[in-house]
């Protein structure tokens, strides 16, 4: 994810880390709580903030290589977050969905994988807030290897207006 090539905006890419549980993960269930993109609103003369998401990469340190969806938010969320249970977030807090990006296919190394989605192109506005939420959902059912070194680094690109 570079900077470069950004048309109109500042390029900050934010790097998360969800804190993923070492049990067995069902279709559907939550990885990890809640994910905090900070400082990705920049507030124009309107006191707004806006801009565009531009790429997200996830890195896999286990190798499970499941498919999984990334959904970012607007505004901070009403939903419980638990890990390991079934994500069902609540009609108020998709409201303020941005959208959802699915990441399905991997490249794989000896011992890791990657799964990146370039040009999202979503558009966001963050009215006179300043972070991106986010949830990361399993289309399967991976078991990650370690709580402590947190098996799922999540990195998007922003283009901040």
């Amino acid at each position: 994810m570079s900077n470069q090539d950004r048309i109109g905006g500042i390029g900050k890419t934010v790097k998360v880390t969800p804190a993923s549980s070492t049990a067995a993960y069902s279709i559907n269930d939550l990885v990890g709580g809640k994910l905090r993109f900070r400082q990705v609103g920049r507030k124009a003369a309107n006191g707004l903030a806006t801009g565009r998401i531009q790429d997200v990469k996830i890195i896999d340190d286990a190798k499970q290589s499941v498919g999984l969806e990334l959904w970012l938010f607007s505004a901070d969320m009403d939903t419980t977050f638990t890990d390991n249970v079934a994500w069902n977030p609540t009609d108020a807090d998709l409201e303020n969905l941005i959208g959802v990006v699915e990441l399905t296919s991997y490249n794989t190394g000896a011992s890791n994988s990657v799964t990146m989605k370039s040009n999202v192109g979503l558009l966001y506005d963050l009215g006179t807030g300043l972070d991106v939420y986010g949830a990361v959902k399993t289309l399967g059912t991976p078991v990650y290897s370690s709580t402590s070194a947190n098996d799922l680094t999540v990195m998007v690109g922003f283009d901040i207006d």
